[in-house]
């Protein structure tokens, strides 16, 4: 089995949904995280090596972030019950814990959403990791 590394901010943010992944997913991941005041020595060989790289590069992440956000749109759709949780599932659980975070009743009167909550939150692989992950606001 191949071996992965994430390395991201010490935070959930975007990362999360890939560790949530790949945690019930099963697959053995490094966790490398790094604060925030790390990033700009990391960064500083992705922006491209000249202006014109680093202009293509500003493009392709706008377009992935516009995407990331017409995205999450489309993430609550109607479930059967009997379906295996997917990714989408992970998405809005991670977006609700960021949410639940600053109001904590956020999800009254919605029923469906605490379902979906409890779901993800029972599967054995991520409850285990969900109770060991390092504590972030985001």
């Amino acid at each position: 089995m191949p071996k992965y590394k994430l390395t991201y901010f010490n935070v959930r943010g975007r990362g999360e949904i890939i560790r949530l992944a790949l945690t019930v997913a099963g697959q053995e991941f490094e966790d490398n995280r790094f604060e925030h005041n790390e990033w700009p020595e990391i960064k500083k060989d992705f922006g491209g090596k000249d202006a014109y790289e680093q202009y293509l590069v500003d493009r392709v992440l706008g377009a992935v972030e516009d995407l990331y956000m017409k995205a999450r749109q489309l993430i609550l759709v109607e479930q059967d019950e009997t379906k295996k949780v997917t990714l989408a599932d992970l998405a809005v659980h991670d977006v609700l814990t960021t949410f639940l975070q600053r109001n904590d009743k956020l999800l009254e009167g919605y029923p469906e959403l605490m379902v979906n909550r409890n779901t993800v939150e029972a599967l054995p692989k991520l409850s285990a990791y969900l109770a060991t992950r390092p504590k972030s606001d985001l």
